[in-house]
């Protein structure tokens, strides 16, 4: 089972060019997240708004490369996954190296081995009622999907990339002050 997950890994990897990476471990994708900034639980569809909600309180504090409007979209697609294929779960947010990163986490049943190629990588395809565009768009909307699934659950990383706010006030408080430091040495 292990060699065929890693076939899946490496094929992932390679048709979503680098996009969408497949982690054999849960470390794996732990490994990738930065310091941990908040996080709500979701357990229902009425979460899903919350949860762009959630996410839009904070990406303000991020000069994300992306629009507000692509991450929220992202937000959402991982969000309403979680709802449709999970009893519950919850969104935490991340920043690490100039990266703003969601982790949406669910307590599922986790992506059954044999779909995992379809799910992620065929558009259009679900295994549930539904247009079955959630993984196209948020790897198109973010810089990079890391998934993880196993039979306790499904952990989707969405990072986007950014540079950190700069306060304006603060830059120029700052260079007032070393405009003076320089006129009194």
């Amino acid at each position: 089972m292990l060699q065929i997950l890693k076939s899946y890994q490496d094929v992932i990897r390679t048709l979503s060019s680098n996009k969408i990476h497949l982690c054999m471990h849960e470390q794996e994708l732990l490994a990738h997240l930065g310091d941990y900034i908040d996080s709500m639980p979701i357990h229902n569809v009425n979460d899903v708004p919350r949860s762009r909600a959630f996410v839009s309180q904070y990406i303000s504090n991020y000069s994300i490369i992306k629009s507000k409007m692509e991450v929220l979209l992202a937000v959402s697609e991982a969000t309403t996954n979680l709802v449709k294929h999970a009893t519950e779960g919850d969104i935490s947010l991340f920043f690490k190296n100039d990266v703003f990163q969601v982790l949406v986490t669910d307590k599922g049943s986790g992506i059954p081995l044999h779909e995992l190629p379809k799910t992620i990588l065929v558009s259009g395809y679900s295994s549930k009622r539904s247009l079955g565009k959630g993984f196209s768009l948020m790897s198109t909307l973010s810089e990079r999907v890391v998934v993880y699934t196993s039979s306790e659950g499904t952990k989707i990383l969405l990072e986007f990339a950014c540079q950190p706010h700069i306060n304006n006030k603060d830059s120029e408080e700052e260079n007032n002050n070393h405009v003076m430091n320089t006129l009194t040495s």
